[in-house]
Protein backbone atom coordinates (compact mmCIF):
# COMPACT_ATOMS: atom_id res chain seq x y z
CA UNK A 1 0.00 0.00 0.00
CA UNK A 2 1.26 3.44 -0.87
CA UNK A 3 0.64 5.22 2.42
CA UNK A 4 2.28 8.20 4.09
CA UNK A 5 4.60 6.92 6.82
CA UNK A 6 4.32 7.76 10.51
CA UNK A 7 7.93 7.57 11.68
CA UNK A 8 8.71 6.50 15.27
CA UNK A 9 9.63 9.03 17.92
CA UNK A 10 10.29 6.63 20.81
CA UNK A 11 12.81 3.80 21.19
CA UNK A 12 11.84 1.43 24.00
CA UNK A 13 14.63 -0.89 25.18
CA UNK A 14 13.64 -3.95 27.19
CA UNK A 15 17.14 -3.91 28.65
CA UNK A 16 16.86 -7.11 30.68
CA UNK A 17 14.51 -9.96 31.49
CA UNK A 18 16.05 -10.16 34.97
CA UNK A 19 14.01 -8.63 37.77
CA UNK A 20 14.39 -8.50 41.54
CA UNK A 21 10.67 -9.32 41.72
CA UNK A 22 8.65 -12.17 40.31
CA UNK A 23 5.19 -10.68 40.04
CA UNK A 24 2.49 -13.24 39.34
CA UNK A 25 1.15 -11.27 36.39
CA UNK A 26 4.34 -9.83 34.94
CA UNK A 27 3.62 -9.12 31.27
CA UNK A 28 7.11 -10.21 30.21
CA UNK A 29 7.40 -13.03 32.77
CA UNK A 30 10.58 -11.53 34.20
CA UNK A 31 12.13 -12.95 37.37
CA UNK A 32 15.41 -13.28 39.33
CA UNK A 33 16.05 -16.46 37.33
CA UNK A 34 16.10 -14.78 33.90
CA UNK A 35 19.57 -13.94 32.55
CA UNK A 36 18.88 -12.17 29.24
CA UNK A 37 20.14 -8.59 29.24
CA UNK A 38 21.68 -5.92 27.06
CA UNK A 39 25.28 -4.91 27.64
CA UNK A 40 26.30 -1.26 27.36
CA UNK A 41 27.76 -2.09 23.94
CA UNK A 42 24.42 -3.61 22.90
CA UNK A 43 22.55 -0.51 24.03
CA UNK A 44 24.92 1.81 22.17
CA UNK A 45 24.53 -0.26 19.02
CA UNK A 46 20.72 -0.34 19.28
CA UNK A 47 20.51 3.41 19.85
CA UNK A 48 22.91 4.19 17.00
CA UNK A 49 21.25 1.80 14.56
CA UNK A 50 17.70 2.93 15.39
CA UNK A 51 18.56 6.62 15.15
CA UNK A 52 20.38 6.05 11.85
CA UNK A 53 17.28 4.34 10.45
CA UNK A 54 14.82 6.74 12.07
CA UNK A 55 16.26 10.22 12.79
CA UNK A 56 12.80 11.11 14.15
CA UNK A 57 13.59 9.31 17.45
CA UNK A 58 13.36 11.77 20.35
CA UNK A 59 13.01 9.58 23.44
CA UNK A 60 14.76 6.45 24.71
CA UNK A 61 12.96 4.38 27.37
CA UNK A 62 15.01 1.98 29.50
CA UNK A 63 12.68 -0.72 30.76
CA UNK A 64 12.73 -4.38 31.73
CA UNK A 65 12.71 -6.51 33.79
CA UNK A 66 14.45 -4.29 36.28
CA UNK A 67 16.57 -1.76 34.44
CA UNK A 68 18.38 -0.64 37.62
CA UNK A 69 19.99 -4.09 37.76
CA UNK A 70 22.23 -2.83 34.93
CA UNK A 71 23.92 -0.57 37.52
CA UNK A 72 26.76 1.45 35.93
CA UNK A 73 25.68 0.36 32.43
CA UNK A 74 22.36 2.15 33.00
CA UNK A 75 24.08 5.41 33.94
CA UNK A 76 26.39 5.15 30.93
CA UNK A 77 23.44 4.39 28.66
CA UNK A 78 21.49 7.43 29.85
CA UNK A 79 24.60 9.56 29.32
CA UNK A 80 25.07 8.11 25.83
CA UNK A 81 21.48 8.92 24.85
CA UNK A 82 21.83 12.39 26.34
CA UNK A 83 24.99 13.02 24.31
CA UNK A 84 22.90 12.25 21.23
CA UNK A 85 20.41 14.91 22.35
CA UNK A 86 17.70 12.34 23.15
CA UNK A 87 15.31 12.52 26.10
CA UNK A 88 15.42 9.58 28.51
CA UNK A 89 12.98 7.69 30.72
CA UNK A 90 13.54 4.77 33.10
CA UNK A 91 10.87 2.29 34.23
CA UNK A 92 11.55 0.56 37.57
CA UNK A 93 9.95 -1.22 40.53
CA UNK A 94 11.98 0.96 42.94
CA UNK A 95 13.74 -1.89 44.79
CA UNK A 96 16.87 0.25 45.13
CA UNK A 97 15.16 3.19 46.90
CA UNK A 98 15.45 1.75 50.43
CA UNK A 99 15.78 5.24 51.97
CA UNK A 100 15.49 8.82 50.80
CA UNK A 101 19.27 9.25 51.12
CA UNK A 102 19.96 6.12 49.05
CA UNK A 103 17.38 7.06 46.41
CA UNK A 104 18.78 10.60 46.14
CA UNK A 105 22.33 9.34 45.76
CA UNK A 106 21.44 6.90 42.99
CA UNK A 107 19.20 9.32 41.11
CA UNK A 108 21.75 12.14 41.40
CA UNK A 109 24.14 10.15 39.20
CA UNK A 110 21.37 9.60 36.66
CA UNK A 111 20.34 13.25 36.77
CA UNK A 112 23.93 14.24 36.05
CA UNK A 113 23.86 11.80 33.13
CA UNK A 114 20.79 13.63 31.78
CA UNK A 115 17.79 11.58 32.97
CA UNK A 116 14.49 13.37 32.30
CA UNK A 117 11.84 11.01 33.70
CA UNK A 118 11.40 8.00 35.97
CA UNK A 119 8.32 5.76 36.13
CA UNK A 120 7.64 3.58 39.18
CA UNK A 121 5.49 0.45 38.84
CA UNK A 122 3.61 -0.64 41.96
CA UNK A 123 0.39 -2.21 43.19
CA UNK A 124 -0.79 -5.42 44.84
CA UNK A 125 1.57 -7.74 42.93
CA UNK A 126 4.57 -5.44 43.27
CA UNK A 127 3.96 -4.88 46.98
CA UNK A 128 4.84 -8.52 47.63
CA UNK A 129 8.39 -7.71 46.51
CA UNK A 130 9.00 -3.98 46.94
CA UNK A 131 7.77 -1.95 49.90
CA UNK A 132 5.54 1.07 49.44
CA UNK A 133 8.07 3.34 51.19
CA UNK A 134 10.56 2.66 48.39
CA UNK A 135 8.18 4.29 45.93
CA UNK A 136 7.73 7.30 48.21
CA UNK A 137 11.49 7.74 48.69
CA UNK A 138 12.12 7.37 44.97
CA UNK A 139 9.46 9.91 44.01
CA UNK A 140 10.56 12.48 46.58
CA UNK A 141 14.22 12.14 45.58
CA UNK A 142 13.33 12.48 41.89
CA UNK A 143 11.28 15.60 42.58
CA UNK A 144 14.13 17.14 44.60
CA UNK A 145 16.48 16.58 41.67
CA UNK A 146 14.07 17.94 39.06
CA UNK A 147 13.40 14.55 37.47
CA UNK A 148 9.85 13.96 36.24
CA UNK A 149 8.32 11.25 38.47
CA UNK A 150 5.27 9.12 37.66
CA UNK A 151 3.76 6.19 39.54
CA UNK A 152 1.71 3.57 37.68
CA UNK A 153 -0.50 1.50 40.00
CA UNK A 154 -1.80 -1.87 38.83
CA UNK A 155 -5.59 -1.91 39.15
CA UNK A 156 -8.09 -4.77 39.06
CA UNK A 157 -11.51 -5.51 40.63
CA UNK A 158 -10.05 -6.78 43.92
CA UNK A 159 -7.19 -4.30 44.27
CA UNK A 160 -6.35 -3.37 47.85
CA UNK A 161 -3.57 -0.92 46.94
CA UNK A 162 -4.62 2.25 45.15
CA UNK A 163 -4.11 5.97 44.65
CA UNK A 164 -5.75 6.73 48.00
CA UNK A 165 -2.68 5.31 49.80
CA UNK A 166 -0.58 8.15 48.36
CA UNK A 167 -3.27 10.76 48.95
CA UNK A 168 -3.35 9.89 52.65
CA UNK A 169 0.43 10.04 52.99
CA UNK A 170 1.53 13.45 54.28
CA UNK A 171 5.04 12.93 52.94
CA UNK A 172 3.95 12.83 49.33
CA UNK A 173 0.40 14.21 49.09
CA UNK A 174 1.43 17.93 48.89
CA UNK A 175 3.38 17.18 45.71
CA UNK A 176 0.83 15.12 43.81
CA UNK A 177 -0.18 16.89 40.61
CA UNK A 178 -1.39 16.32 37.07
CA UNK A 179 1.01 18.34 34.93
CA UNK A 180 2.83 15.52 33.14
CA UNK A 181 5.93 17.53 32.24
CA UNK A 182 6.24 19.46 35.50
CA UNK A 183 9.01 17.89 37.64
CA UNK A 184 7.54 19.59 40.73
CA UNK A 185 4.47 17.39 40.36
CA UNK A 186 4.50 13.70 41.25
CA UNK A 187 1.99 12.01 38.95
CA UNK A 188 -0.09 9.05 40.17
CA UNK A 189 -1.86 6.89 37.56
CA UNK A 190 -4.05 3.83 37.98
CA UNK A 191 -3.54 1.52 35.03
CA UNK A 192 -5.56 -1.57 34.16
CA UNK A 193 -3.50 -4.59 35.26
CA UNK A 194 -3.47 -7.40 32.73
CA UNK A 195 -4.00 -10.87 34.17
CA UNK A 196 -1.49 -13.44 32.92
CA UNK A 197 -1.99 -15.99 35.69
CA UNK A 198 -5.02 -18.26 35.14
CA UNK A 199 -6.37 -17.81 38.69
CA UNK A 200 -6.13 -14.04 38.33
CA UNK A 201 -8.02 -14.23 35.04
CA UNK A 202 -10.78 -16.21 36.75
CA UNK A 203 -10.91 -13.61 39.54
CA UNK A 204 -11.25 -10.81 36.99
CA UNK A 205 -13.91 -12.69 35.03
CA UNK A 206 -15.86 -13.29 38.25
CA UNK A 207 -15.96 -9.57 39.02
CA UNK A 208 -19.38 -7.95 39.39
CA UNK A 209 -21.14 -7.31 36.09
CA UNK A 210 -21.21 -3.60 36.91
CA UNK A 211 -17.42 -3.60 36.76
CA UNK A 212 -17.16 -5.44 33.47
CA UNK A 213 -20.09 -3.82 31.66
CA UNK A 214 -18.66 -0.32 31.63
CA UNK A 215 -19.12 2.28 28.89
CA UNK A 216 -16.81 1.34 26.01
CA UNK A 217 -13.72 3.51 25.54
CA UNK A 218 -12.56 3.13 21.96
CA UNK A 219 -8.85 3.71 22.34
CA UNK A 220 -6.56 3.30 19.39
CA UNK A 221 -3.10 1.81 19.89
CA UNK A 222 -1.21 5.09 20.19
CA UNK A 223 2.20 3.41 20.43
CA UNK A 224 1.74 1.59 17.11
CA UNK A 225 4.19 3.18 14.61
CA UNK A 226 5.26 5.78 17.19
CA UNK A 227 7.37 3.32 19.18
CA UNK A 228 10.10 0.89 18.19
CA UNK A 229 10.57 -1.73 20.93
CA UNK A 230 13.70 -3.85 21.16
CA UNK A 231 14.28 -7.06 23.11
CA UNK A 232 17.75 -8.03 24.43
CA UNK A 233 18.37 -10.19 21.34
CA UNK A 234 17.52 -7.28 19.02
CA UNK A 235 14.03 -8.42 18.00
CA UNK A 236 11.87 -5.44 16.99
CA UNK A 237 8.21 -5.07 17.94
CA UNK A 238 5.93 -2.48 16.39
CA UNK A 239 4.55 -1.18 19.69
CA UNK A 240 5.44 -1.19 23.38
CA UNK A 241 2.34 -3.26 24.16
CA UNK A 242 2.19 -5.29 27.35
CA UNK A 243 1.23 -8.42 25.43
CA UNK A 244 3.54 -7.95 22.43
CA UNK A 245 5.81 -10.90 23.32
CA UNK A 246 2.76 -13.16 23.20
CA UNK A 247 1.88 -11.96 19.70
CA UNK A 248 4.48 -13.13 17.14
CA UNK A 249 2.57 -11.10 14.55
CA UNK A 250 3.89 -7.89 16.14
CA UNK A 251 7.53 -8.85 15.62
CA UNK A 252 8.68 -6.85 12.59
CA UNK A 253 12.37 -7.71 12.36
CA UNK A 254 15.68 -7.73 14.21
CA UNK A 255 17.79 -4.62 14.63
CA UNK A 256 20.98 -6.53 13.81
CA UNK A 257 19.96 -7.22 10.23
CA UNK A 258 16.77 -5.30 9.35
CA UNK A 259 16.67 -2.35 6.98
CA UNK A 260 14.41 0.67 7.24
CA UNK A 261 12.57 -0.58 4.16
CA UNK A 262 11.85 -4.00 5.69
CA UNK A 263 10.68 -2.49 8.99
CA UNK A 264 8.33 -0.07 7.23
CA UNK A 265 7.05 -2.79 4.92
CA UNK A 266 6.26 -5.07 7.89
CA UNK A 267 4.18 -2.25 9.36
CA UNK A 268 2.56 -0.22 6.60
CA UNK A 269 1.77 -3.08 4.24
CA UNK A 270 -0.34 -4.54 7.01
CA UNK A 271 -4.01 -3.57 7.22
CA UNK A 272 -4.50 -4.95 10.72
CA UNK A 273 -1.67 -2.85 12.20
CA UNK A 274 -3.08 0.25 10.51
CA UNK A 275 -6.54 -0.63 11.85
CA UNK A 276 -5.17 -1.08 15.38
CA UNK A 277 -3.59 2.36 15.12
CA UNK A 278 -6.64 4.15 13.71
CA UNK A 279 -9.56 2.57 15.59
CA UNK A 280 -8.10 0.26 18.21
CA UNK A 281 -8.72 -3.39 19.12
CA UNK A 282 -12.15 -2.92 20.70
CA UNK A 283 -13.63 -1.64 17.43
CA UNK A 284 -12.01 -4.55 15.62
CA UNK A 285 -13.48 -7.04 18.07
CA UNK A 286 -16.93 -5.51 17.62
CA UNK A 287 -16.56 -5.95 13.86
CA UNK A 288 -15.53 -9.58 14.27
CA UNK A 289 -18.57 -10.27 16.46
CA UNK A 290 -21.12 -8.08 14.65
CA UNK A 291 -22.98 -11.12 13.27
CA UNK A 292 -22.81 -13.01 16.58
CA UNK A 293 -25.15 -11.22 19.03
CA UNK A 294 -24.22 -13.48 21.94
CA UNK A 295 -20.49 -12.81 21.53
CA UNK A 296 -21.14 -9.12 21.06
CA UNK A 297 -22.97 -8.98 24.40
CA UNK A 298 -20.11 -10.80 26.11
CA UNK A 299 -17.40 -8.29 25.19
CA UNK A 300 -15.66 -7.20 28.39
CA UNK A 301 -15.05 -3.48 27.98
CA UNK A 302 -13.05 -3.33 31.21
CA UNK A 303 -10.16 -5.20 29.60
CA UNK A 304 -6.89 -3.46 28.82
CA UNK A 305 -6.64 -2.79 25.08
CA UNK A 306 -3.43 -4.86 24.95
CA UNK A 307 -5.37 -7.88 26.19
CA UNK A 308 -8.04 -7.32 23.54
CA UNK A 309 -5.29 -7.02 20.93
CA UNK A 310 -3.86 -10.35 22.08
CA UNK A 311 -7.31 -11.97 21.91
CA UNK A 312 -7.64 -10.83 18.30
CA UNK A 313 -4.15 -11.54 17.01
CA UNK A 314 -3.53 -15.01 18.43
CA UNK A 315 -6.80 -16.37 17.05
CA UNK A 316 -6.28 -17.54 13.48
CA UNK A 317 -10.04 -17.42 12.79
CA UNK A 318 -10.04 -13.70 13.54
CA UNK A 319 -7.19 -13.08 11.12
CA UNK A 320 -8.90 -15.12 8.43
CA UNK A 321 -12.15 -13.19 8.89
CA UNK A 322 -10.33 -9.90 8.49
CA UNK A 323 -8.71 -11.19 5.29
CA UNK A 324 -12.08 -12.31 3.96
CA UNK A 325 -13.55 -8.84 4.52
CA UNK A 326 -10.56 -6.82 3.42
CA UNK A 327 -12.31 -5.19 0.44
CA UNK A 328 -15.11 -3.96 2.68
CA UNK A 329 -12.74 -2.75 5.40
CA UNK A 330 -9.91 -1.18 3.48
CA UNK A 331 -11.47 2.09 2.19
CA UNK A 332 -12.71 3.16 5.63
CA UNK A 333 -9.44 2.23 7.34
CA UNK A 334 -7.36 4.14 4.80
CA UNK A 335 -9.54 7.25 5.03
CA UNK A 336 -9.20 7.26 8.82
CA UNK A 337 -5.47 6.61 8.62
CA UNK A 338 -4.96 9.55 6.25
CA UNK A 339 -6.99 11.80 8.53
CA UNK A 340 -4.88 10.65 11.48
CA UNK A 341 -1.67 11.23 9.54
CA UNK A 342 -2.82 14.72 8.59
CA UNK A 343 -3.55 15.62 12.21
CA UNK A 344 -0.15 14.29 13.32
CA UNK A 345 1.66 16.29 10.62
CA UNK A 346 0.02 19.49 11.85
Amino acid sequence: MNLPIIYPTTLSLLTTMYCTAQCLNCCFQCSPKRKERMSFEDIKFYIDKTVSLFPTIQLVVFSGGESFSLKEDLIQSVQYATNKKLSTRIVTNGFWAISYKKAYSILKSLKEAGLHEINFSTGDDHQEWVQYDNIVYGCLAARSLGINALVNIETHPNSTFGRDIFEKDERIFPFIGKEMHNPDHIKIMQGVWLPFDENTKKMRDAAPKSYRSITPTYKSCETMFHTISLMPNGDIYSCCGLTCLQIPYLRIGNMKNSTVQSIISNQFDDVLKIWLRTEGPVRILEFLYKNSPDKLKQIDYSKHICEVCRDICVNRKNIEKIKENIKELLPNILIKYNLLYSSIKK
